[in-house]
């Protein structure tokens, strides 16, 4: 009998900590292949999305859709206070359920998603989940420079974060 309860136990230990790491390991990789597809596709000057960008401008590409909750708590705020502090920013906001063959030819596995581009439509940044308005003011930064840096990208980043147990001392509990 005592090994059932054990087998138990051990199952009601161990089955949280299966499903976190379980998410975990889908989360990167849903963002691995949104990177590697950002960071290896050449072509973005010819897409179709672009053009009817104005030329000279750079432009911010905003993937959403209107049961995304980040989008629409984080996201669309950040690129409000964006277009406020940069009046010349352009900004194409792109639901993924009315435009769903541009969010295929873009990679967008989730959501929210940007893609800062350069006055000259060249791919400089791409935002795997939420980005800070102080991060796309840097981003628009670098694409107003017309470096040739590498494309910056950035993602979540998680944590397995298991709950830490101290350890009870019994001489100090028998004198408390």
């Amino acid at each position: 009998m005592m090994w059932v309860i054990g087998t138990l136990i051990s199952i009601v230990v161990a089955l949280p900590i299966v499903i976190i790491l379980g998410i975990n390991l889908h989360f990167w990789r849903t963002f691995n292949k949104e990177e590697k597809f950002a960071t290896e596709r050449a072509d973005y000057q010819d897409d179709p999305l672009l053009a009817n960008v104005e030329a000279g401008k750079p432009t911010l590409l905003y993937f959403t859709a209107d049961w995304c909750g980040s989008c629409k708590t984080m996201q669309t705020p950040a690129i409000e206070r964006l277009q406020a502090q940069q009046p010349n920013l352009q900004v194409l906001t792109i639901d993924v359920n009315e435009q769903p063959a541009d969010a295929e030819r873009w990679g967008v596995l989730s959501l929210p998603r940007t893609f800062v581009l350069s006055a000259d439509k060249h791919l400089v940044a791409t935002n795997i989940d939420t980005a800070s308005t102080e991060t796309l003011v840097d981003q628009l930064a670098r694409a107003t420079q017309n470096t040739s840096d590498a494309l910056q990208v950035n993602r979540p980043t998680f944590s397995l974060n298991l709950p830490s147990f101290k350890r009870i001392d019994p001489q100090e509990s028998a004198t408390a």
